[in-house]
């Protein structure tokens, strides 16, 4: 079972792979961030405008942050990824684990988590009370040092990853490395 690694196409028992290019995995990335997005703001948003309720938002944090790795792990792709026809495998191009998916999806994991932290502190703290819309949670949020810095933190994750990715000839990201993946467009 040789292996050829070598700028954009791979061979493995004489298939052929090639890797997926950063305007594919964008747009897979942006069509998954519309999806989620617009379900995850809108309860948000009702939530935060009157509901008030900490377990539906747990709730649909859990569930956002399931999304990319059940789907990788399930399908081997995302909606944004199978609308894109790309598809991402382990090293071995086979279907990835669960490890494999978990660790992939560490960075957005990791995020989720903290977003979790944050809620929570402001659903209960006396805060909860001023906020009436997205703008005076935001507000709320941004009172905290260390919400801050810890924003700040995952945008230099992210601009590592993307400038990885970018000087990488396999189109690897650092997200990719991580959990030994390979993103390939579908044959």
């Amino acid at each position: 079972m040789e292996q050829i690694l070598d700028g954009n196409l791979v061979e493995k028992e004489a298939v052929q792979y090639e890797f997926a290019g950063f305007w594919l995995r964008f747009f897979a990335l942006l069509i998954d961030g519309i999806i989620i997005g617009s379900i995850s703001t809108a309860v948000l948003y009702l939530n935060l405008g009157g509901w008030k309720n900490y377990w539906l938002q747990l709730i649909v944090t859990l569930l956002v942050a399931a999304y990319k790795p059940f789907c990788e792990f399930s399908y081997g792709a995302t909606i944004g990824k199978k609308a894109m026809k790309i598809k991402v495998v382990n090293e071995n191009f086979e279907p990835l684990s669960l490890q494999n998916a978990l660790l992939r999806d560490i960075f957005s994991l990791v995020q989720e988590a903290i977003s979790i932290v944050y809620f929570s502190r402001v659903f209960f703290s006396k805060s909860i009370d001023s906020v009436d819309s997205f703008s005076s949670y935001t507000h709320v949020l941004s009172s905290m040092n260390f919400y801050v810095a810890t924003r700040g933190l995952v945008g230099i994750l992210i601009i590592i990853d993307v400038i990885y990715f970018l000087v990488n000839s396999q189109h690897r990201a650092l997200h990719d490395l991580i959990g030994k993946t390979f993103v390939i467009q579908q044959q």
